[in-house]
């Protein structure tokens, strides 16, 4: 388990321009805790990572420190003069490195291993959002509290489909069912979207051990207290009270400021779903289907569909380099043996 809230980021006054906490616990039922969460700063700004390990599966809380640190070392390095960030590539680039990671640990010891993982990173003026599983991210805004996340559920999906009820799906036996998470097959669905803030935003991420126990009204009630580490303490001991038998974590980020323009464009664009793992990664899919260098009459699902393209090349392939091969020696043999 990783809980870290990073000092607070400079500014010329002492109300930081976006306040970070986060806090985990293990619960009063389990001993280990298998979540891994992170409030923190890169060069680009304020990052908020939170990862749950599946405890069904062997090793989750490694699962879930392998998720965390890939993501965190991938968008530490991202930003400066010399190297321009592009948020949704960068992001979409960490969370294919931590699909990478957890599997690579998965296939050197039996037993398969796997996490959900949230990531909110703040680019300027906006939060840009990774998800996959069923840890989920909040935005806090004028008094609303609003789900940004769709969860990877079985029951999830049910839902969205119209077959259950939402109410059934809190009592459901198959609600801890995921359909999405990483590391426990060859490649992951992740949902990237793009979301502007303005002063006095909140972005609250949480893991399952929180939202499920926590009645709507009562999660709604601490988001919206005005101290943020009120908010972690407050929702961890609501949720140890009502008995929760998961491990409980939290990260806030807080806007107290106006944030500065980090050279995206204003408008929201679109939500869009992504692969990773696999052979090889187009990380310029996610820049392209929010428009940042999407070709014109391409669409953002046409670009989701392109988005892991394999390096295995065709038999043809090989008979044309083959072919090319023997052209240029034959060329080169000519130019030497001539007079």
């Amino acid at each position: 388990m990783i809980a870290a809230a990073a000092p607070p980021l400079p500014h010329q006054s002492d109300v930081p321009p976006v306040a970070l906490q986060a806090a985990s616990r293990a619960g009063k039922v389990r001993g280990t805790n298998e979540d891994a969460v992170w409030a923190g700063r890169s060069k680009a700004g304020p990052l908020l990572i939170v990862a749950d390990g599946m405890g069904g599966l062997e090793r989750g809380e490694v699962a879930s420190r392998l998720a965390l640190e890939a993501v965190r070392s991938t968008l530490s390095r991202a930003g400066g003069l010399l190297q321009p960030v592009v948020p949704p590539k960068r992001l979409l680039e960490a969370v294919h490195a931590a699909q990478r990671s957890v599997r690579d640990a998965s296939a050197s010891a039996p037993g398969t291993m796997g996490t959900t993982l949230t990531v909110a990173w703040v680019v300027g003026r906006t939060a840009w959002i990774a998800h996959v599983g069923d840890s989920r991210a909040y935005l806090v805004r004028a008094g609303r509290v609003t789900q940004l996340t769709d969860d990877h559920t079985w029951v999830a999906r049910q839902v969205r489909q119209g077959r259950l009820a939402p109410g059934e799906a809190g009592r459901h036996r198959f609600r801890n069912v995921l359909l999405q998470a990483i590391g426990t097959d060859e490649t992951a669905d992740v949902d990237l979207l793009r979301v502007p803030l303005t002063k006095g935003d909140r972005l609250v991420l949480t893991s399952d051990g929180v939202t499920g126990v926590l009645p709507a009204d009562t999660f709604d009630g601490w988001c919206l207290q005005d101290d943020a580490h009120g908010i972690t303490t407050g929702m961890l001991d609501a949720a140890d009270e009502l008995g929760s038998p998961d491990n409980a974590s939290v990260a806030v980020a807080t806007v107290n400021t106006s944030l500065p323009t980090g050279g995206e464009r204003p408008s929201e664009g679109e939500r869009v779903r992504l692969k990773v793992g696999g052979a090889r990664l187009d990380a310029g899919a996610a820049a392209r289907a929010f428009g940042m260098g999407r070709p014109a009459g391409v669409t953002a699902s046409q670009v989701a569909r392109s988005a892991v393209r394999h390096t295995t090349p065709s038999r043809a392939g090989w008979w044309a380099a083959g072919a090319l091969a023997v052209l240029l020696a034959a060329l080169v043999w000519w130019r030497l043996a001539a007079p």
